[in-house]
């Protein structure tokens, strides 16, 4: 049974040992290294990704550069974490996927913010802030028969905290705690695909997305409940 609390909001985490994947991208101005406090996965900066003292939320002081401004300064940039079993819950099981970004929705493009894809059109995981704005996710099996498919809301300027998880048979999508769509499917909950997981690309096209904060990957648990909830309002807890 999933552990319907926000149990971020009292100091540490009681789902930690549930915690896949979990990285506060933090650290000095120019740096190109972030680390998976969670499992320990390794994260690639690829191109001109790379940390930023410019822009913050919490008062962290920093945040992962994947904007505009610094693909026109230094090229195409984007992450890849490796290929994993975490990333494919079962038929049954709840999860909880958290992302702390700001988008530059400004730029009028669809933008990538994570995929986990072979290229084939089977998307496990999909977060999308398309050019009007709105916040698209996308999940298949293996038929590819959707078990997931999203598209709402608005994600205006600003870090904003991005959510899909899973509740038994039913999908949420939020932003900043309010549910902006929800579906029910009863496939698996994601076809299991060999590719890598990336942040900011997808299929070998990145067009700037923003600065990413935080990110975390919940397995066995949607950590909040039914409705909308309060997200978090610091960085993720490391244990």
């Amino acid at each position: 049974m999933s552990m319907m609390v926000n149990p971020s909001r009292f100091g540490g985490d009681n789902l930690f040992s549930l915690v896949k994947f979990a990285v506060n991208f933090t650290g000095t101005d120019g740096q190109t290294s972030a680390v998976d406090f969670a499992t320990g996965k390794t994260i690639s900066f690829v191109g001109g990704a790379r940390i930023t003292t410019s822009k913050s939320a919490f008062g962290a002081g920093s945040s992962l550069d994947l904007s505009v401004t610094n693909h026109g300064i230094n090229g195409a940039s984007w992450l890849t974490v490796p290929d994993s079993a975490d990333w494919t819950p079962g038929a049954s099981e709840d999860y909880c996927w958290e992302i702390v970004v700001d988008t530059e929705t400004g730029n009028g493009a669809a933008q990538t913010i994570m995929v986990h894809n072979q290229g084939n059109s089977y998307y496990p995981y999909a977060f999308f802030r398309l050019a009007d704005s709105s916040f698209a996710s996308w999940g298949f099996d293996t038929n590819p028969s959707q078990d997931m498919n999203q598209q709402a809301g608005t994600i205006t300027t600003g870090f904003r905290h991005l959510c899909i998880r899973r509740i038994s048979d039913f999908t949420y999508a939020s932003i900043d705690g309010v549910v902006v769509s929800s579906m029910n499917g009863t496939q698996n909950a994601r076809y299991d695909s060999p590719g890598t997981l990336n942040i900011g690309m997808f299929n070998d096209v990145t067009a700037g997305v923003g600065y990413f904060q935080c990110m975390r990957y919940t397995k066995g648990s949607a950590r909040y409940p039914v409705g909308n909830f309060t997200p978090p309002g610091t960085l993720f807890p490391t244990s």
